[in-house]
């Protein structure tokens, strides 16, 4: 009796099929990534890069590995069968484990301190024993520091902060949602060195700090997100 489905005859066959399936997957959760989870510039500033690179490893090399070194057309089917199904749980294991750390590393919170956008993590909150703000499900969430208008207040009141061991950017009892069109965020974005009038054609130009970079960026206000500064008028 003929079987119904076609195995590959070599391991190499096998190896290089579970990689083209591997691949689909890794394109979708890439796609999550990039666009979701670290949108725009975030996703080279805020450790986006380093998320894909599990991946990358979990499920374009671990799963094709496993099955180059287990495949054996020789066996009995229902013990290839077997073999396969392990390797599928293994690697489907192992890329939920994965997929969770990037998950959990992921810019949830991005907060406008006095002059700068800073992003945070689930973890850091809980961390500084500060409630955790309310968040999307997987793109970040835009607040802002509820300072005085005041410059040398504002400042005041952040040294305070400082002096107490706390991180303003982690007080989210005094944050406030960031929303508005472009006039809107000037008024949001009014303390600090740089003027709110630093605005290039498409954008707010600002200074965002990460646990990885502090690099100045284009801040799309329609968009809500980062983009390279390159190009915009100081």
């Amino acid at each position: 009796m003929t079987d119904r489905l076609k195995l590959p005859e070599t391991r190499w066959g096998a190896c290089a099929g579970h990689l083209i399936i591997s691949g689909c997957i890794f394109l979708l959760l890439f796609l999550v990534i990039a666009l979701l989870l670290f949108p725009g510039a975030l996703f080279r500033v805020a450790g986006g890069i380093d998320g894909i690179k599990i991946i990358a490893g979990v499920d374009l090399v671990l799963g094709p590995l496993l099955t180059l070194i287990i495949y054996n057309k020789a066996k009995p089917r229902k013990e290839l069968y077997r073999d396969l199904a392990m390797i599928g749980t293994v690697q489907f294991a192992a890329l939920f484990a994965g997929m969770f750390v990037v998950y959990e590393s992921r810019p949830a919170v991005v907060t406008y301190v006095f002059d700068t956008f800073h992003t945070s993590k689930v973890a850091e909150f809980v961390k500084a024993k500060q409630a955790v703000p309310e968040l999307n499900l997987l793109t970040p969430k835009f607040y802002y520091l509820d300072l005085p208008e005041d410059e040398q207040a504002a400042i005041a009141v952040l040294a305070q902060y400082e002096m107490v061991g706390e991180q303003a950017r982690l007080r989210s009892d005094l944050y406030l949602p960031l929303r508005g069109d472009k006039k809107a965020l000037r008024g949001y974005l009014r303390v600090g060195s740089q003027s709110a009038a630093e605005v290039a054609d498409d954008c707010l130009l600002r200074e965002v700090s990460t646990p990885f970079v502090i690099e100045k960026l284009c801040f799309d206000a329609e968009r809500f997100k980062f983009f390279s500064s390159q190009g915009a008028n100081p």
